[in-house]
């Protein structure tokens, strides 16, 4: 935790000064964990077979590059090793993280905010190694795919998703019903019989016009007809708001209903000695309950956006602080975009970053009590 301020050890003033805030820090970051895990979502994140939990880790990741003081090149190196290997873990990961830093070079660069910025320690050649790492994680996994049949993409289905959103947007039965007499799409066939869950439905038309692969070019020109047309582009824009606030707003830990029948029969075909374990586990049995959790949760988070308007107005409150509580909740609301926008919202996407919010008010706490004792040597 080296370069955010509270978790260094100071020189000068006392021999014992090192140890006592090591000793803080310690017990600090012990506080954080309980919190986050008893009382929040992590340890429910970072425990179940997805791959969410590299979001906030590779938000972390970035949020040490752009702020953290100067290290040790090996350090610094780790830092970059573990970032470029956590963006390819979710494919939203790579949009979050651009997008946020395509954010702030912008403040940076094109704003007269620049010395406020530099006064936070954040230098513009931090920002140019962050979005190296973010390009160099699209290409490396760009390069597994070709590598491995595949095309040089970093993922495929976004498109689908995207599809799949309009459709619950009530886009898209506008647009069929305007467009289908003058362009011949092979879902036009279906646009009075489209599912809302246009996805997974067993009825859904794109099991008919080529499945996930298949539809991907017709899509893709339904889409972008959409995107660059006024009439359709105004609704998709106040939808998407609109979904990017519900999104920010959802955020119920405990997204482990019954495993579907499929999952059962994968279980039962390739674990059968840990199968009868699997049928009577609280989550199969649908005994799990994280109203608790849930409940409390939902405090901490008011508290968190309480605290940060009074302290964004504060001159007490540490600059880099400030910056970095900007930072998790600019990145919060940009996962919210994405995953409300492209995918649609449930509460997973953001169950999985807003037991970030609490780490700047620890950090605040801890350089207040490190500064008492500072003082006090």
């Amino acid at each position: 935790m080296r370069g955010f301020g509270p978790f260094e050890r100071r020189k000068g003033k006392g021999a014992n000064t090192g140890r006592v805030n090591a000793k803080y820090s310690n017990i600090a970051l012990i506080l954080f964990t309980a919190l986050i895990s008893l009382c929040m979502g992590a340890s429910f994140e970072v425990g179940w077979l997805m791959a969410d939990i590299f979001t906030p880790v590779s938000i972390l990741l970035m949020g040490l590059v752009i702020f953290s003081k100067p290290l040790k090149n090996a350090k610094f190196f780790a830092i970059s090793i573990m970032l470029v290997l956590a963006l390819p873990m979710h494919n939203s990961n790579f949009y979050i993280c651009l997008t946020l830093l395509l954010i702030i070079g912008f403040l940076y660069f094109l704003t007269n905010l620049r010395p406020v910025f530099k006064r936070a320690g954040i230098a513009p050649k931090r920002i140019f190694i962050a979005l190296t790492l973010i390009l160099a994680s699209n290409i490396a996994l760009s390069t597994i795919h070709y590598l491995y049949g595949g095309e040089f993409k970093s993922s495929r289905g976004g498109i689908i998703f995207l599809m799949g959103n309009v459709v619950e947007m009530g886009i898209i039965d506008q647009y069929l019903n305007e467009q289908c007499s003058v362009k011949n799409y092979q879902l036009c066939k279906y646009k009075d019989s489209i599912p809302n869950n246009f996805l997974w439905d067993a009825r859904s038309p794109m099991r008919k016009t080529g499945g996930w692969r298949g539809s991907e070019k017709e899509y893709k020109a339904i889409l972008k007809d959409i995107l660059t047309t006024p009439r359709y582009l105004k609704p998709f824009i106040s939808s998407s708001i609109i979904l990017t606030l519900k999104q920010f707003a959802v955020f119920e830990t405990g997204e482990a209903s019954k495993p579907w029948r499929r999952v059962n029969m994968a279980v039962r075909d390739y674990y059968y000695n840990d199968f009868r374990n699997f049928v009577s586990s609280d989550q199969s049995l649908e005994k799990l309950d994280f109203s608790i959790i849930n409940f409390i949760q939902n405090i901490i988070f008011g508290i968190c956006i309480l605290l940060y308007l009074i302290g964004f107005g504060s001159k007490e409150i540490e600059l880099k602080i400030k910056g970095l509580a900007l930072f998790l909740i600019i990145a919060a609301l940009i996962n919210a975009w994405v995953c409300g926008t492209f995918s649609g919202v449930f509460p997973r996407y953001q169950s999985r970053v807003v037991w970030l919010l609490p780490l700047p008010i620890f950090l605040h706490l801890l350089k207040l009590r490190s500064n008492k004792i500072f003082h006090k040597i």
